[in-house]
């Protein structure tokens, strides 16, 4: 029951740190408008910071030689989870399949992860460096892709958010160690950087917290019978698949759990608004984001600990 534990205390973390959030935007501590002005300082600062640090600090290519698998693997699950919610989209009603498609696909594939592995591992895993490679290329592929969803969604190639910050600091990161220019490197800028990206997840869970409060009071009637179907699929049907096919292909324990995880995750947080920027119904996608969050607390930390009483080490 290890794992069912420390999974639950994880996330038990996350939802307490977004309560918080919440209680201080319902309680106008700060204006809500400060939300979106936080988010880059997470999202092209500590978060890019975490990254580079643990790179430099954990990963050792002669001990990993078939780290270039893990974005391969990304891309392949991304092509199977995409299969996925293109056929079971037709359980949802005809005016919500798009909006439920969106959330079915993107799920939140770097902040739950860091949280669970860093609690369940510790801080110094081989895992995180493991997540960050296998979705390097994921915050491209969402800022370019999202408004496909959408039969009115209208977006250009940008090359700005496909050279991101997490991109670019995998990729130095990786140079670095390759090149041992790492070594270069003043310890103070390192510590810097831990202290910067140690702000990552706390931060995050505030403005995630704060979000659902502002989307809360936007949310109009609940689509219970959609919201029950998509809970049904997001976090029961989806990860019970990705572990049958990790069994059946018997991969190794790191890129196994990583590929459980991230089919059991929710939704990516920031959905509802990309979906009001393609012109989607906003507030079908929160009330995907925040059922399938909530019901996080128990699913999860029971996938995990059937994929780890499955896939002993």
């Amino acid at each position: 029951m290890n794992m069912f534990i420390v999974v639950s205390q994880s996330v038990g973390i996350m939802f307490f740190i977004g309560f918080l959030g919440f209680f201080v935007a319902k309680r106008k501590l700060i204006p809500t408008d400060v939300l979106d002005f936080l988010s880059p300082l997470v999202l092209e600062i500590a978060l890019p910071s975490l990254i580079f640090y643990r790179i430099i600090k954990t990963f050792n290519p002669i001990d990993f030689p078939t780290w270039y698998l893990y974005p391969i693997y990304w891309v392949i699950f991304t092509i199977v989870v995409i299969i996925m919610a293109g056929f079971f989209r037709y359980l949802f009603k005809k005016e919500f399949q798009e909006e439920t498609t969106l959330s079915l696909v993107f799920q939140n594939g770097l902040f739950i992860p860091i949280i669970v592995i860093t609690e369940t591992f510790g801080s110094d895993a081989s895992l995180l460096v493991d997540l960050f490679l296998f979705t390097i290329f994921y915050p491209a592929f969402f800022f370019n892709t999202y408004h496909l969803f959408f039969k009115k969604g209208q977006q250009q190639f940008s090359l700005k958010k496909t050279i991101n910050p997490v991109l670019i600091a995998t990729s130095l990161g990786l140079i670095l160690k390759f090149t041992h220019g790492d070594q270069l490197i003043p310890e103070f800028i390192l510590t810097a950087l831990k202290m910067v990206g140690g702000m990552t997840i706390p931060l995050l869970m505030l403005i995630i917290g704060g979000n659902i409060y502002v989307d809360l009071q936007k949310t109009g009637k609940a689509v219970w019978g959609e919201i029950i179907k998509f809970i049904a699929v997001k976090n029961i049907l989806f990860p019970m698949i990705g572990l049958g096919i990790i069994l059946f292909f018997k991969l190794e324990y790191n890129i196994a759990f990583i590929i459980v995880m991230q089919a059991a995750n929710p939704p990516l947080t920031a959905l509802p608004i990309f979906a009001s920027r393609a012109q989607g119904n906003r507030e079908i996608v929160n009330q995907y984001l925040v059922s399938s969050l909530v019901f996080t607390l128990l699913s999860l930390p029971l996938v995990l600990f059937v994929f780890d009483s499955l896939y002993k080490r």
